[in-house]
């Protein structure tokens, strides 16, 4: 199995790190980082797959993983030729959410992950131009994206420690046609970073949505 990993804004491929060890070690396992002088120069997500498109040219993947912001340009990478069975979006929002789902780490996950987390994103943060932080954040819709998707889409979400809370799909503000093309799997004591919280959660459902496929 030949499997992309995109991570998010402001993170590197080290937000991966975690939930490597609870993989199939059968798995071709490809890690991307966004070059800092793309991230300078972009204007919106598009422009990152635009790039990325150059270095991943005739290359075929069994799926592409992307968390959050990642998830948007993994979409993307389809229009730009990149070949993919199917995607796995990973706290991806491609509407604004409701409060439900504004928050980083359950607070019994972030003494263990927050300190190390802020700085990443002290880090990478510099290299993203305010036109591309603006695209993704405020008033956004990337549904078209879905609509325009010929392979499945998976979206998994963290549950917020609330498995049984009944509005956490309408919390998403997804329309009716988005919704009918999404399968949906949800991690539990998790809130944004599944792959921090709970890794063996989060790729056990990797694990099924892809062995499922074969």
């Amino acid at each position: 199995m030949h499997i992309l990993f995109l991570p998010g804004a402001q993170c590197t491929s080290e937000i991966w790190k975690p939930l490597l060890p609870h993989l199939p070690a059968a798995w071709d396992c490809c890690f991307a980082d966004y070059a800092h002088e793309t991230l300078q120069n972009a204007c919106a997500t598009r422009d990152i797959a635009a790039q990325l498109s150059l270095q991943l040219a005739y290359t075929s993947y069994d799926c592409i993983v992307g968390h959050s912001m990642g998830g948007l340009v993994a979409l993307q990478l389809a229009a730009f030729g990149v070949r993919a069975a199917r995607f796995i979006l990973i706290e991806t929002n491609l509407r604004p959410a409701n409060a439900f789902y504004r928050n980083l780490l359950l607070p019994q996950n972030a003494a263990r992950h927050r300190d190390a987390l802020m700085e990443m994103f002290r880090r990478e943060a510099p290299y993203y131009s305010v036109a591309l932080k603006q695209s993704y954040q405020g008033d956004f819709d990337f549904t078209p994206l879905v609509k325009a998707a010929k392979m499945p889409i998976h979206i998994l979400m963290g549950d917020r420690g609330q498995p049984d809370y009944a509005g956490r799909t309408d919390d998403l503000n997804l329309d009716a046609e988005s919704l009918a093309k999404l399968q949906f799997h949800f991690i539990r004591d998790t809130c944004h970073l599944p792959m921090l919280e709970n890794p063996w959660g989060c790729a056990e459902v990797i694990i099924a949505v892809i062995g499922n496929a074969i």
